[in-house]
């Protein structure tokens, strides 16, 4: 990154993330799993910045939007892949009411509407897309075990990418389907 590109005081502006270093550097401290899921979003904007007369400089609106927009998108697939998990272990009525509860209780909305740059509604998404892979694909027993293992480790990967300490998910996931879920619930 080029130092001189950045606003004046954006490495206080966003929690001291960014260091400048006096050759005209910028390091920053988090992991690029985020930057990689919102990059189509940002490449629609750069893309469209012309068209709406506003600068490519990556701080004008239309970058804004694009963040936004990119929230919101990752925030529905996440609670739709929470809500196909939870509905096909539970009754329909139960899974709605636990998904709302969860878009509204939690931090979800939140990271949606105030702080869709954070990497909190990104992560939910991978963890819900994970789960609902997992649960479908059952990998073991499926014959397309190759591709399917694939997938799920691309998403894993994407979740590393993100942050690492999800390595923590990751490890412990599997054993979620090492039971039955109709001697968990009764």
């Amino acid at each position: 990154f080029d130092a001189s590109k950045f606003p004046s005081k954006i490495d206080s502006l966003t929690g001291n993330g960014f260091q400048f270093t006096n050759t005209n550097r910028v390091f920053t401290k988090y992991p690029y799993g985020t930057a990689l899921l919102q990059s189509p979003f940002f490449l629609l904007a750069h893309g469209s910045a012309p068209l709406l007369n506003q600068d490519q400089s990556g701080y004008s609106p239309v970058y804004h939007w694009a963040t936004n927009i990119a929230a919101a998108f990752y925030a529905t697939l996440g609670l739709w892949m929470l809500y196909l998990f939870l509905a096909s272990q539970f009754p329909k009525l139960a899974a709605t009411i636990t998904t709302v509860l969860i878009l509204l209780g939690s931090g979800v909305y939140y990271y949606t509407v105030t702080d869709g740059g954070m990497s909190h509604i990104y992560s939910f998404a991978m963890f819900a897309a994970t789960l609902r892979l997992m649960q479908v694909s059952r990998f073991y027993t499926t014959p397309n075990r190759i591709i399917t293992l694939f997938k799920i480790g691309a998403l894993c990967g994407i979740l590393l990418a993100i942050r690492p300490t999800h390595l923590i998910f990751i490890l412990f996931t599997p054993f979620i389907f090492s039971t039955s879920w109709d001697r968990v619930i009764a």
